[in-house]
């Protein structure tokens, strides 16, 4: 297609009415072309590989994550803290967190493609995955986290194994307890169900 194409209405309007004007942007990841093509895809595996095993989401912390503030803080004040233990208040660490998206986003990005090595390739981790399905969206605050759909290796199955089966299996991965957790995470990676949750 090139400009001349669309330079007249009529052709423009015939454009914008089929598939052409938008086949581009099947590659931009919050289209809605793109995510047809994700639901497409989890539909076919679905259908193929029966009911996933785990959903998990993924999101930033990037107050908790402290080689992060060092760099950001050392990006944009030009100069060097004297130890990484050097404190920030939130006010500074918000500011500097949202005048770097960019920097932010990359490092996210490296601890998510790490993580994604370790469930794929560890079976002590979750066990053996023989298939998944990760995908990006961006939260309301710009902020990227994932969605992963994991098959287990060997799962019970709702419906066609036994109760106690299926509570063992969950019991070995799941816990509601985060007694084991550091308190300022167990604030941050509640969940509490809103209007949205139901959309």
């Amino acid at each position: 297609m090139l400009a001349k194409d669309v330079k007249y209405k009529v052709n423009l309007e015939k454009i914008l009415k089929s598939d052409i004007g938008y086949i581009d942007f099947k590659n931009i990841c919050i289209s809605p072309d793109y995510l047809q093509q994700n639901k497409k895809t989890i539909f076919a595996m679905i259908r193929q590989l029966g009911p996933p095993t785990f959903f998990i989401t993924f999101t930033s912390a990037e107050h908790c994550w402290d080689p992060l503030v060092v760099v950001v803080s050392d990006l944009h004040r030009n100069r060097k803290r004297k130890k990484q233990t050097d404190t920030l208040e939130n006010n500074d660490i918000d500011y500097l967190i949202r005048k770097d998206p960019v920097t932010c986003t990359h490092y996210y990005r490296n601890r998510i493609n790490a993580l994604r090595q370790l469930i794929c390739h560890d079976e002590t981790f979750i066990g053996k995955i023989s298939d998944y399905f990760f995908v990006t969206e961006f939260q309301n605050r710009g902020n990227e986290h994932d969605h992963t759909l994991l098959w287990i290796e060997g799962a019970p199955v709702y419906g066609a194994n036994n109760n106690l089966g299926i509570e063992q299996f969950v019991e070995k991965y799941i816990t509601c307890n985060t007694d084991h957790l550091d308190p300022e995470l167990a604030k941050v990676h509640r969940h509490y169900h809103t209007r949205s949750c139901k959309k």
